[in-house]
């Protein structure tokens, strides 16, 4: 199963949301132009979506991107782009938050990283009216024309969503997710050398038997 180190790591994730400093301190040192940019993108992430929550899991928001970044790309595929770590730490916040637009975002982290989260950003479609078309014309974006970073985080990102679906009621929503899945992402992994491709065939069996891969940390209170 190719999922299951995945899991193991993600799970640590969940547990100790403190490990994606560890999994930076290990690809850079303390005061490295890399390392301090990393904890800009950490911070800038945190303020960005600060008392936004995820829909599929009622988490707060941030911990998402910062899953992909140093669960999935940092520690699972051992990613040392400081670009690639930081702009998924930051890759939702142009399109969730309209006070930090790409020029606010180019001032905080650079020119590089906002231009990564810009390439992720469906509001670049947004004068299209019907979501339908909007979103088809965004993903052939990124499978046509985008470069690799972005759709290197993408993926990572749906493999998350996909893991960590916990409404599988909604049968609409699940046969919308495998549909994307297998018409849009599996084409962006062949298109980053097959990143991710196994786990995101075996989150599809999980989804199809509405199976959640990534269940929420039990409270430990009380």
């Amino acid at each position: 199963m190719a999922l299951e180190r995945l899991i193991r790591v993600l799970r640590s994730h969940q547990e100790d949301p403190d490990r994606i400093y560890d999994i930076y301190r290990a690809a850079f040192a303390c005061g490295s132009p890399e390392h301090d940019r990393l904890m800009e993108s950490l911070e800038t992430c945190d303020q960005a979506h600060q008392g936004q929550i995820r829909h599929l899991t009622g988490e707060e928001y941030a911990n998402h991107p910062k899953i992909v970044s140093g669960g999935i790309l940092g520690e699972y595929l051992c990613s040392t782009d400081v670009n690639e770590l930081s702009g998924a730490n930051v890759h939702d916040v142009p399109e969730d938050n309209l006070k930090w637009p790409y020029a606010r975002l180019a001032g905080r982290l650079g020119s590089e990283v906002a231009t990564i989260a810009d390439w992720c950003n469906r509001n670049r479609f947004k004068h299209i009216l019907d979501k339908d078309e909007r979103d088809q014309r965004f993903l052939e974006n990124l499978l046509l024309v985008a470069p690799i970073t972005p759709v290197r985080i993408k993926v990572a990102e749906k493999l998350h969503n996909a893991m960590t679906p916990y409404k599988l009621g909604d049968n609409t929503w699940v046969e919308a997710e495998i549909c994307c899945i297998q018409t849009y992402y599996l084409a962006m992994s062949k298109k980053c050398g097959g990143m991710l491709y196994n786990e995101l065939i075996e989150a599809i069996e999980a989804l199809k038997r509405r199976e959640c891969l990534l269940p929420p940390i039990e409270s430990k209170t009380g």
